[in-house]
């Protein structure tokens, strides 16, 4: 159990959208305010959900980020976030069974 950041939600449809979009420039700053949006949307439905607090899986934050995506019509970003999130619940997968530790990255 960790804490829940939601930049690292940000971070996720970040990808997404650069995956589907690129990185043009002017488009960009869009991109950045969209996204400010939606995880705030995310951050708004999770609190509604559990007004006191609580616990909620990956699982469930990676959903409502999904329905998020789709309710702004980024339907193509929402697929390229879907797929990602399939990526790494096999990666988690394979980690688990091969009785591996998660990578940790240090940046510096």
């Amino acid at each position: 159990v960790v804490g829940f950041e939601p930049a690292k939600l940000a971070i996720a449809m970040n990808k997404a959208f650069l995956a589907v979009n690129g990185g043009q420039g002017a488009a960009y700053a869009r991109v950045r305010e969209l996204v400010a949006q939606l995880t705030e949307t995310v951050v708004n439905a999770l609190q509604r959900r559990q007004p006191g607090g609580g616990t909620f899986h990956i699982e469930d934050i990676q959903d409502q980020g999904e329905l998020a995506l789709m309710r702004a019509g980024e339907h193509a970003v929402a697929r390229a976030y879907v797929l990602y999130r399939e990526e790494r619940a096999r990666e988690r997968a394979r980690q688990k069974q091969a009785g591996e530790a998660p990578a940790l990255h240090v940046v510096e």
